[in-house]
């Protein structure tokens, strides 16, 4: 992940393609648990934390794009993010690590924080 004054960048891995949403088609910002998809074999199941953006789908509606846990840390985000994402609520950021932190001990319950919302009403970029 990576997060300038253009948007938010992401490589696609072994296609070698980078996927870009520019800060215009951002929506939502914030950091989930969810459940994962594969349990571990030897633990069963588990919480996976992600930070995660929505963005207008191409078939309409919102389309929620996550990123790893690591990608990020909310005591020091970058700079572009924080110009472009005014009243970011740092404290939802923070909630939602430190339950991804207590998640093995708390059992599974999955959550998200919101961070960030567009005041924007449109659903299309």
């Amino acid at each position: 992940m990576r997060v300038d004054d253009a948007g938010i960048w992401r490589d696609a891995g072994a296609a070698g393609v980078a996927e870009f949403w520019p800060w215009a088609n951002v929506r939502e910002f914030g950091f989930r648990l969810l459940l994962a998809g594969f349990p571990d074999p030897w633990s069963g199941d588990y919480l996976e934390g992600s930070w995660f953006i929505r963005v207008p789908s191409d078939g309409g509606g919102m389309l929620a794009v996550d990123f790893d846990a690591d990608a990020l840390d909310p005591d020091h985000l970058p700079p572009a993010l924080l110009r472009r994402l005014p009243g970011l609520d740092l404290a939802a950021l923070r909630q939602g690590v430190a339950a991804a932190r207590r998640a093995p001990r708390d059992g599974l319950r999955e959550g998200e924080w919101l961070a960030w919302r567009s005041d924007a009403t449109d659903a299309a970029p």
